[in-house]
């Protein structure tokens, strides 16, 4: 059985020596996906992007960094037989199978890469006809569940405070504040998916009730509205 791992390319970049970003390339490759295999292993998967050229015998060389130390701790080759020529076969998926493939903190540096194009033997790198394109997935979230009118604290039953919101801060809690500005007391944290009440206001302090009733203050940037 294969379970999908989610993997950023902020945790596996991928970097190629040498190429100049705006320039128009034969082929784009990019990191799709990486998948958990048996016995310990990984499979990352790389997409091709032909450009509707015929491609044949692809060889890309990949050395794999740690990110910590920026040791080289694999390499290997990346070897598509042929795709392209057509929209049906335009793009072509890539692997690279490890153990080492399984960590999230590695960078990979393409050494070389070869390809016939059009029946034309290509050094790629040399050429500049390769492109690494960033993959950035779908951020999904899971909106919190509406809470009824009943259900709010007495003091969040005043009418200005229209909009549920929940909290958007890297650290998980957010602090809920006495007065409009950082130096005031803590009256309470809020912490991920906890439903509060605010409203639009001016400024880049809002007054917001709080799921205990509490009525404080916090910075704009740390609400996430519930529309």
């Amino acid at each position: 059985m294969v379970l999908r791992k989610y993997v950023k390319l902020a945790s596996v970049a991928l970097l190629m020596g040498g190429l100049m970003s705006g320039q128009a390339q034969a082929i784009q490759m990019w990191h799709s996906d990486t998948v958990w295999a048996n016995q310990g292993m990984c499979a990352a998967n790389f997409t091709f992007d032909s450009g509707l050229d015929r491609v044949q015998q692809l060889k890309v060389h990949i050395q794999v960094l740690d990110k910590k130390n920026n040791k080289v701790v694999a390499q290997d080759v990346i070897e598509v037989d042929e795709f392209g020529g057509s929209n049906a076969d335009r793009y072509a998926t890539g692997y690279w199978h490890s153990d080492i493939a399984c960590d999230q903190d590695l960078r990979l540096l393409v050494t070389q890469a070869q390809a016939v194009i059009e029946d034309e033997r290509v050094d790629l790198l040399a050429k500049r006809e390769l492109e690494i394109r960033p993959f950035v997935p779908y951020e999904i979230t899971i909106q919190a569940p509406r809470v009824t009118q009943s259900q709010r604290p007495d003091a969040c039953l005043a009418s200005k405070f229209t909009v549920q919101a929940v909290i958007q801060d890297k650290d998980g809690y957010s602090n809920v504040r006495a007065q409009p500005n950082a130096q005031s007391v803590v009256i309470e944290k809020l912490f991920e998916k906890e439903v509060f009440f605010t409203f639009e206001q001016k400024g880049n302090w809002w007054q917001v009730c709080t799921p205990t009733g509490q009525v404080g203050y916090l910075y704009h940037d740390r609400i996430r509205p519930q529309h």
